[in-house]
Order: C-alpha cells, then structure tokens, then sequence
C-alpha cells in the first residue's frame, strides 16, 4: 500500500489466490496453496495466465480488486501473499518486470494466520507433496517436516513454513537486483 499511496497503480490483490479467485478453475492450470514452478520450465498456460495478469487483461474478481482505487492506468502493482515460490520463474519468464520483495517479520505473519481461521494448517504437505521442490529445497530436512507434520503445534508448524517460503524466495532472489 506504501508503494501505491498516491494511486498511480492499479492494484491487483492475490490473483493466484487458488480459492478466492474462481476463475483459476476456468483456465487449464492447477494452482494450489503455494504452487511451486521450476524456473526451467516452459508452460504456455502458466506463461499465458501471468501474462494476463501482470498486463492487467484478465477476469477481476471482487477479491482481486478489493484494494484498487484507480481505474484508467497502464501501470500495475501485483500483490501475491503466495508466490515464494515461483519467482524464479516468474523473472525467468518476464525479466522485465520488476519484483518488490517484502520480509514481514514471522510473529506478524504468524499471528495473522492464527487469527484467520480460513488459514491452511497443511502447508508442509502441500511443500512435501510437489516433488520437484521437496528434491530441490527440502531433501535435508523431510523427516523433521513429517515429524513437525504429525506432532508439531499449530504455531511450529506455521513458523517452519514461514522459514520455508521465505528461504526459498531469498534463494531465488539470490544475486538479482
């Protein structure tokens, strides 16, 4: 909200949002609770969906637009609470766009989730259950996760994923401007 504050930007909130934004259904492509998409991949239906997006010609939805205050602009701000990991793609498919990183302490981010009951509790799984990023980033660590899984608390469990998207992120950002 900071960068936008004079409103020179539409604002577009969460449209890879794969429950608030019912038009995911509609388009070929599965997104889930923190998609992970390899930067070597070429996918035409990804590449075509965040084209959309971040040219601002795709389906809004109230959720989409619930922050916006401007409605004649070329220019788009992106907010997505969801996309750690697919960065890396995202700047190796669009290497124009420019990418606003904002680490939000994990207390904050915690007690947000906790106080949203919507909040998926299942997040190692949805982590463990994409191979390619279990492989990729989690080797080392998915026995701990299961245990964390089975037997942590709501709040490890939360504080583990928060250190998982994040580490992931900054990974991918790793030597970017």
């Amino acid at each position: 909200n900071l960068v936008n504050f004079r409103n020179k930007y539409h604002y577009i909130f969460e449209p890879f949002h794969p429950i608030r934004n019912q038009y995911l259904a509609d388009i070929p492509i599965r997104f889930k609770e923190r998609l992970y998409i390899p930067s070597e991949t070429k996918n035409k239906k990804y590449e075509d969906y965040f084209r959309s997006v971040l040219s601002g010609h795709f389906h809004r939805t109230p959720w989409t637009n619930r922050y916006n205050r401007v409605f004649i602009t070329n220019r788009r701000i992106v907010k997505s609470i969801r996309g750690h990991l697919f960065i890396q793609w995202l700047l190796e498919c669009f290497p124009q766009i420019k990418i606003i990183y904002i680490l939000r302490h994990p207390l904050g981010t915690i007690l947000s989730q906790i106080n949203n009951e919507r909040w998926n509790n299942e997040l190692i799984d949805t982590f463990l259950e994409q191979k390619e990023f279990a492989d990729s980033y989690l080797i080392n660590y998915q026995d701990m996760l299961l245990e964390l899984r089975d037997n942590g608390s709501q709040f490890e469990k939360l504080i583990v994923c928060w250190c998982i998207e994040n580490a992931t992120a900054l990974k991918q950002l790793e030597g970017k401007d």
